[in-house]
């Protein structure tokens, strides 16, 4: 009688992940694992992590394969499958996916970083030149103001002052209808003798004379 040879099984072994196109995809792209293995029977449950922490994931989905439509830039991170069947289970070896922002993104990102420093450029060398154009205004105002001479004002404190600058101020009279004569009567004082003579007269003296007006 012969016996049927005998049947081997297996848990899932040598468990992979393949990643379509490649671990670095542009953003907003298309992006594919896949969990393979080697098993017997065959994995019938596959399930997806992303790792998040020293001993901590994410559960993601199920399936052999799980699918980015469109990758963002929080997906970046690593990626392990787990097969099972009947027998066990195993883990995959992580995938490290990195997700880059669009090439288009970068040019008008390096566009506005160069556009601001050309701005901030010209805004310093217009503050710079203005101000270089005021301080120059001011410079010339300050050398075309007039400069006062010093006057002192003449002081006549003697009386021969004052007479002098009388004299060289009338005007000589050459018509004698100019002229106009006043009065002046004057007391004279009393001297010693006509104190001592009582019968001396007490008549005023009278003095002409002839003023020039200016």
């Amino acid at each position: 009688m012969m016996l049927p040879p005998p049947c081997f099984t297996d848990a899932p072994r040598n468990v992979s992940v393949k990643v379509s196109p490649s671990n670095e995809v542009v953003k907003g792209s298309r992006l594919t694992l896949t969990c393979s293995n080697n098993a017997n029977p065959a994995a019938e449950t596959y399930t997806w992590f992303q790792r998040t922490g020293t001993l901590t994931s994410l559960r993601l989905g199920m399936g052999k394969e799980h699918t980015f439509l469109e990758i963002d830039s929080d997906d970046s991170g690593l990626y392990f499958c787990m097969a099972q069947n009947a027998v066990g289970s195993q883990n995959s070896t992580e995938q490290e996916v990195k997700v880059k922002e669009s090439a288009h993104l970068m040019v008008v990102l390096a566009a506005f970083g160069a556009l601001f420093l050309v701005t901030a450029v010209i805004v310093v060398l217009f503050i710079y030149i203005k101000r270089r154009l005021i301080k120059r205004k001011l410079n010339t105002a300050e050398k075309k103001l007039p400069t006062k001479p010093v006057t002192q004002k003449a002081t006549l404190s003697r009386p021969e002052d004052i007479y002098e600058n009388m004299k060289w101020s009338a005007k000589p009279i050459t018509d004698p209808d100019d002229m106009n004569y006043a009065e002046l009567n004057i007391r004279p004082a009393p001297s010693p003798s006509m104190q001592r003579n009582n019968k001396a007269g007490d008549d005023d003296a009278v003095i002409y004379r002839q003023l020039q007006t200016h």
